[in-house]
């Protein structure tokens, strides 16, 4: 993906790259992609 500017690297660059990393971790065979804001799993 290319920005103009780092400044220009908005909400939608950044949706855009948690896509992109979101597909890759699955296609790797990661079963459960969580979000990094999410609380931990307590078991």
């Amino acid at each position: 993906m290319l920005v103009d500017d780092a400044r220009t690297f908005g909400p939608t660059e950044l949706t855009n790259l948690e896509n992109t990393f979101t597909l890759t971790a699955q296609d790797a065979g990661l079963p459960r992609v969580r979000n990094g804001c999410e609380p931990p799993i307590v078991s």
